[in-house]
């Protein structure tokens, strides 16, 4: 749980130090940004890890990304903080499905039928 203050903890200490050139402690800011949200984000996300960029197999360049796998936790706060919330997209299909991942009960639903015409 320590770990969640660690960018603002890094950032109090250069302030203190009186570092004036900050881009040169870009590289560990964003390392502690990083560690600060897997901290925060404990349930409902995921780190991935990729070695290296599928264009360039021979280069070794990692990469870490925290992923949601629990779109519930994103959309909580906006549901309780309003009273109606409208969500549309086109690719939200099938409706049903949604609504019972999201964690919510729709007052009103209604699926749209489109059809594209090729020209």
């Amino acid at each position: 749980k320590g770990m969640r203050f660690c960018y603002s903890r890094l950032n109090s200490l250069l302030k203190t130090l009186e570092v004036t050139d900050l881009d040169e402690y870009t590289p560990i800011q964003l390392l502690a940004n990083f560690v600060t949200l897997l901290a925060t984000y404990t349930k409902g996300f995921r780190v991935l890890m990729e070695p290296h960029d599928d264009r360039t197999p021979h280069i070794k360049d990692p990469k870490l990304q925290l992923t949601c796998v629990d779109a519930s936790i994103a959309i909580k706060p906006v549901f309780e903080r309003f009273r109606n919330v409208i969500i549309t997209s086109g690719t939200l299909s099938p409706l049903p499905f949604y609504t019972k991942i999201l964690n919510f009960t729709p007052k009103l639903s209604e699926a749209l039928t489109m059809k594209l015409s090729k020209k």
